[in-house]
């Protein structure tokens, strides 16, 4: 008896240490490999004794290969986000913020490394110029990650790198969803904009310049397309008695002009449009106060928004002919004068 209690006893000592569930791949008849996974569990007999090992098997091949699928993109991801010149990273807020991933390229970008970010989660909002506006979109992101609404979208904003220069990062970032829906975590892209943010800057500062330039014109200027007006500036709409220059947007210019002349007119801006500079061509145009006056117009392309136009340099002669006429007469009473002098002086030798 004491020998076959010790017998029984072995053999359970056994078969506990069969592992409890295996995993193998097995090729089957027509050489198709298949994963199979199986669960032990002991079985006891009528007599104390008999203890039998049976096993369920299950074919979990689909999961086996997704889950093969899987760590091979993770690793041809992180292969590609190490060697990319973009920032490359994963942040989650909830439970609480982290870094999950930072490419190495955020320390060519940035002076930083990516341990830096995962010691100090709040790393990159100390970096961004505009505090507030970050800060915002932190709360606003953080909201939408625990409530699952979050959307791809992208921003901008100016950095301090920790040589102290700036630069330009424009953030796309993208929800990552579990299983259930939730938003795991966030996907972010940064790319360097620097060079061309600096560029859109500087256009920018050269239309406000030349803006600047055409609004204190002692020139008028128009802007339109095939006569309608886009645009004029001050001095224009005082040439045609008008007080408010956007009053004269969307009117047809050619009928300020004198009806002998608007064929010539017509001619000359469809000229204009093939790309010729025309000169100065003198017109006579009637106001809105329907006064008739001498002016120059000088018709040149230009692409607005976009799109051919034409540019008309508006010159009121009225006034230069004005100060002729002032210095004409001027001369002839300087004539006359001269004249009665010398009468004066011939009548009292008589």
């Amino acid at each position: 008896k004491t020998k076959s209690k010790t017998k029984t006893t072995n053999k359970k000592a056994f078969l506990d240490k069969i592992a409890t569930t295996s995993l193998f791949q097995f090729k089957k008849k027509n050489n198709e490999h298949v994963w199979l996974e199986t669960r032990y569990s002991l079985l006891k007999g009528k007599n104390s004794d008999e203890i039998s090992l049976v096993g369920i098997s299950r074919d979990v091949t689909k999961e086996i290969n997704s889950e093969i699928s899987r760590k091979e993109t993770e690793e041809k991801f992180k292969q590609i986000a190490e060697h990319a010149n973009d920032i490359i990273y994963f942040f989650t807020y909830h439970p609480k913020p982290k870094y999950l991933f930072v490419s190495p390229s955020v320390k060519d970008v940035l002076g930083y490394s990516p341990e830096d970010f995962y010691k100090n989660p709040f790393l990159g909002s100390t970096l961004i110029l505009d505090k507030n506006a970050y800060d915002k979109l932190e709360v606003k992101t953080s909201k939408a990650q625990k409530q699952g609404t979050l959307k791809r979208n992208s921003t901008a904003f100016q950095y301090k790198t920790k040589s102290g220069s700036l630069v330009w990062l424009e953030d796309i970032y993208s929800p990552i969803h579990d299983d259930a829906g939730n938003v795991k975590y966030v996907l972010g892209i940064s790319r360097d904009i620097t060079k061309e943010k600096n560029a859109q800057l500087e256009l920018e500062q050269k239309r406000n310049n030349y803006q600047n330039l055409i609004e204190t014109s002692p020139l008028g200027i128009f802007i339109h397309d095939q006569g309608i007006c886009l645009y004029c500036n001050k001095k224009a709409a005082d040439i045609l008695e008008i007080s408010n220059p956007k009053n004269v947007v969307g009117k047809n210019l050619v009928d300020f002009i004198s009806k002998e002349q608007r064929p010539l007119s017509l001619e000359r801006l469809q000229r204009a449009l093939t790309g010729e500079d025309l000169p100065y061509l003198e017109y006579q145009i009637e106001t809105t106060k329907k006064r008739i006056i001498d002016v120059e117009l000088k018709t040149v392309p230009f692409v607005y928004n976009g799109k051919k136009c034409v540019q008309t340099i508006l010159f009121d002669l009225s006034a230069e002919k004005q100060l002729a006429k002032e210095i004409m007469r001027a001369e002839v009473a300087e004539d006359l004068n001269k004249q009665l002098i010398e009468e004066i002086k011939y009548r009292k030798k008589i």
